[in-house]
């Protein structure tokens, strides 16, 4: 007869946690990649305003140069850091997925 494994075992999202945070997360790329996405979406939220001064009071005569140069830097700004923030994101998943498989490979299952 077959005997049952009476060991209780750990299931949810407890386990996994610890499992990901065995894995040494590169603490300052993840914040300075977590940083760079909340500023990206200020400034995302910031164009619009600028924009709305543009149309609301269109003309020639209100076509401000200081205006159009704002809204250009907010986009150059956004892509900038989104850029960054993507980058740092995605070097950190890919040193967080090679450690799993490292620690996975190493224990053989």
């Amino acid at each position: 007869m077959a005997s049952i494994n009476t060991e209780k075992q750990d299931h949810g999202l407890k386990p996994f946690i610890r499992l990901i945070r065995t894995t040494g997360i590169p603490k300052a790329a993840f914040c300075f990649g977590i940083a760079g996405f909340l500023i990206t979406t200020v400034v995302g939220l910031v164009i619009p305003l600028l924009t709305k001064e543009l149309v609301d009071g269109f003309s020639l005569e209100s076509l401000s140069p200081l205006l159009i140069a704002a809204i250009v830097a907010a986009f150059l700004i956004q892509t900038a850091i989104d850029g960054v923030a993507t980058y740092l994101l995605g070097y950190t998943g890919q040193k967080v997925v090679a450690d799993l498989r490292g620690k996975m490979s190493s224990t053989g299952r």
